[in-house]
């Protein structure tokens, strides 16, 4: 995601692009044939990063991009920005409060969470099927422990056609291990990796028709408006067919809602803010909110289908 105020917007991938979007190489090179070649291929490779959306510090690491966040847990240590929103939006009172996690908010205190009225938990599962999340097992662990409702994200990062989604869905419900006591999965849509609408769409139905086909269920998704406007050209398809919506929009007492309102049918999950404090949780954290007093339309047992 990119952040409020630094060129940032909800649900947009926060990976450690340069300033301004350019990148400098500079390479040392001798007058041989052979040196000049090697400088062409770096420089094709750079371009080639840069077109598909990676960076070069993507491709220095040896790991898949990191989302940061449906949270971002490093950012504090850049030193605290101005927040998109510091305290809960009006008329949202009765809501149930929640937060979103990953790695990058390293250890937490889960009976510190719930004691600050947390009531549910989502936390970054897979990405791809060449990445689990470190902390995942342990957040789901602890989080039962203290009586947070917890649920698991997939962070949808797009490399080939429906057979690649089909296999990144069976990892994910191989990996995140969810029963009927956990949260509804969800399906993180934020980053195009320069796929057309088209393909994106496919894409995304051929992983949640898997994951639906799987645990009965249908995944949420969880979306920011620009993104889905602009990258999946606002379809109306999901909401049609009835899969929950988890938009990202902050710094709003109402959020805007894609897709015709989601096909009238409203969000479920609202993340309200990407710099939220919550004691347990080191530095700033993602807050959301369910529309409701109840999580049962939301946990497996309750939202499964026969």
């Amino acid at each position: 995601m990119r952040r409020t105020g630094r060129g940032r917007s909800p649900l947009d991938p926060p990976y450690n692009r340069p300033h301004g979007g350019g990148v400098t190489i500079t390479l040392r090179t001798r007058s041989t044939r052979k040196s000049r070649l090697v400088a062409l291929v770096a420089i094709l490779a750079a371009t080639t990063l840069l077109a598909s959306g990676a960076t070069f510090a993507d491709a220095a690491s040896g790991h898949p991009r990191s989302d940061r966040a449906m949270s971002d847990g490093a950012r504090q240590r850049a030193g605290r920005r101005a927040c998109s929103a510091e305290t809960p939006p009006t008329g949202t009172e009765t809501f149930l409060r929640g937060v979103d996690v990953s790695h990058w908010n390293e250890t937490i205190d889960w009976n510190q969470v719930k004691a600050a009225g947390i009531e549910f938990a989502y936390a970054k599962a897979t990405q791809r099927v060449d990445f689990e999340d470190p902390m995942y097992a342990t957040y789901k662990t602890d989080a039962r422990t203290a009586h947070v409702r917890f649920g698991a994200y997939e962070y949808m990062d797009v490399m080939g056609g429906a057979k690649a989604a089909v296999k990144d869905a069976d990892h994910f419900v191989s990996f995140a291990a969810l029963d009927e006591r956990n949260l509804v999965p969800v399906l993180d849509a934020e980053q195009t990796n320069g796929y057309t609408p088209a393909k994106l769409q496919k894409w995304m139905m051929a992983w949640l028709g898997e994951v639906y086909k799987k645990l009965r269920v249908r995944p949420i998704i969880y979306t920011s408006p620009s993104f889905w406007t602009t990258a999946l050209a606002d379809t109306t398809q999901f909401s049609q067919l009835g899969y929950p919506l988890w938009i990202a929009h902050w710094g709003v007492d109402t959020p805007t809602l894609p897709a015709l309102d989601w096909n009238a049918r409203g969000w479920t999950f609202w993340q309200w803010t990407d710099c939220g404090t919550v004691a347990g949780i080191t530095g700033d954290v993602d807050l959301d909110l369910f529309q409701g007093t109840l999580l049962r339309p939301v946990v497996i047992k309750g939202a499964r289908t026969p």
